[in-house]
């Protein structure tokens, strides 16, 4: 569950839940009230954190979060298959803030992507009943399947303050979907850790960077944010550390975590 959540285990603040209480069955949950529905959920909820050393609260947004692209993606699916449109290639935008429009979107895809053939996708923000935005959405571009591999690196990139989630979407319903949707999203992460290697030995390659000079511990997070992000930390790391830094990975371990926070256009 924590790593389909995308999880990463906290240092501390576990929350403690006691696993000595008999765990009702599905049957048994469906005939006890909504109150101790509610109650019996909450409890099997920090069990699983508590498993998987994960903060329940940070374990139960993500859960919920995790749903609500999910529907948003099922539902997109079923209305391109219904207007049966010719050749969609389509990216999910999610962890969006609630304030950007689709406008400032497009205007964040140009400026990242300016070598993009189709320079105007089309783009569509969920929206809740009142009309306010859902902070996720789709971007649909019609000719070319490049630019939507080229889309997918805006991921992590950083919009209005949020590190925005790129995916793609994977059409059909069921265990299919739900296989095909886990393919593309370990495919994704892979090329991540790939390009961010291949960063970290052009950087050993030219000298910047010393063998041994970084700790696994910055290694690990550089390959958990995008190419633009570890492009700049390299790049202010290696003008600024200068002679004699005692702790490398530390310094650039807190440019990373700047540059991640700030935006990639932040210097």
């Amino acid at each position: 569950m924590m790593v389909s959540l995308n999880l990463q285990p906290p240092a501390s603040n576990k929350t403690p839940a006691s696993s000595d209480e008999k765990v009702p069955t599905a049957e048994e949950l469906e005939a006890m009230s909504s109150k101790d529905r509610r109650k019996w959920k909450r409890k099997l909820e920090a069990l699983e954190a508590e498993k998987t050393n994960v903060d329940v609260t940070e374990f139960r947004e993500a859960k919920k979060q995790k749903a609500v692209d999910e529907e948003a993606e099922a539902k997109a699916a079923a209305e391109a298959e219904e207007s049966k449109k010719p050749n969609p290639y389509i990216v999910f935008v999610g962890q969006l803030s609630y304030k950007t429009t689709a406008s400032q979107l497009l205007d964040h895809i140009n400026t990242k992507l300016p070598s993009l053939t189709e320079s105007t996708p089309t783009i569509r923000l969920l929206t809740s009943p009142s009309g306010k935005s859902r902070g996720m959405g789709f971007v649909e571009f019609k000719e070319n399947p490049e630019d939507m591999y080229m889309m997918l690196t805006l991921h992590h990139t950083e919009l209005d303050g949020r590190r925005i989630n790129v995916e793609r979407t994977s059409g059909g319903r069921g265990p299919a979907k739900a296989a095909r949707l886990s393919a593309f999203r370990e495919s994704q992460a892979s090329l991540m850790v790939s390009t961010c290697a291949k960063i970290i030995e052009e950087r050993l390659e030219s000298g910047d960077v010393k063998d041994g000079e970084l700790d696994e511990g910055v290694i690990s997070l550089l390959k958990r944010h995008s190419s633009n992000v570890v492009e700049q930390a390299f790049t202010e790391y290696v003008e600024m550390r200068g002679e004699g830094l005692k702790n490398p990975s530390s310094y650039l371990t807190s440019i990373v975590t700047r540059i991640s926070k700030e935006g990639v256009e932040a210097r």
